[in-house]
């Protein structure tokens, strides 16, 4: 399982995917694992994926994902230096919702 969500190229289409009349629901259940066994796999592909639209399932898993391991989760460090280097701008998000939410 972890090949499958290290495949940047797979989370990009099913972000797209997610934006089709109808997918909303059925793409969001195909994260619910990864989101709850291989976050840190799921969060790095995000990180690397440019999707043309599909913003609103991005926002939502994102904001599951980013909280994660903004707090005291076991791989932190390893996860948020890859973070920032692959997407400074994803990291800053993550870090301004750690905020909003407090």
């Amino acid at each position: 399982m972890i090949e499958v969500w290290q495949s940047v190229e797979l989370v990009e289409k099913l972000i797209v995917l997610s934006d089709s009349r109808g997918m909303f629901t059925k793409v969001r259940k195909v994260f619910d694992h990864p989101i709850k066994q291989l976050p840190e796999y799921l969060l790095l592909s995000l990180s690397m994926s440019q999707p043309l639209c599909g913003n609103l399932m991005l926002d939502e898993v994102l904001s599951i994902l980013l909280p994660i391991f903004l707090g005291n989760h076991t791989n932190s460090s390893i996860v948020l230096s890859h973070l920032f280097q692959n997407n400074k701008a994803l990291f800053i998000r993550g870090i301004c919702e750690l905020c909003k939410h407090d």
